[in-house]
């Protein structure tokens, strides 16, 4: 699997999923106030695999900064051209490894690379590791 991890990239077998988060009262409607931009691998053999079946492997042979870049470009890519039209109000969320903020600013350059809005950047500065508090 660490073999087919490693040209996943190259082969386009990611896939983002948007999970919707909802909102809502007794005896209302619910509506849509943002989403999670979730990731899936599209294995050849395997199927559709969640993150809970790739993303320690990827961590533990050093692959998740390259699928974390990944992300961030597809998501930012995607969410921009949403909040530019009628969902310009709802917010995004993308999960991160613990492991891609630990080379200091690299996540919150990633993300301003990928075009993400300061708003986003200055989020992901004020996030702290568990294990650096």
């Amino acid at each position: 699997m660490e073999n087919d991890l490693r040209t996943a990239l190259a082969r386009d077998e990611f896939v983002l999923h948007y999970q919707p988060v909802l909102r809502g009262s007794p005896g209302r409607a619910l509506r849509i106030v943002g989403a999670e931009a979730l990731v899936r691998w599209r294995h050849p053999r395997r199927g559709l695999l969640s993150p809970a079946d790739f993303i320690p492997l990827a961590e533990s042979t050093g692959q998740i900064g390259e699928v974390g870049a990944w992300l961030v470009e597809r998501a930012c890519e995607r969410i921009g051209a949403w909040q530019s039209g009628p969902l310009a109000e709802l917010w995004f969320a993308l999960n991160a490894s613990v492991r891609e903020f630990a080379p200091g600013r690299l996540y919150v350059e990633r993300l301003a690379r990928a075009g993400a809005p300061t708003a986003w950047r200055a989020r992901a500065c004020a996030w702290r590791s568990p294990s650096a508090r």
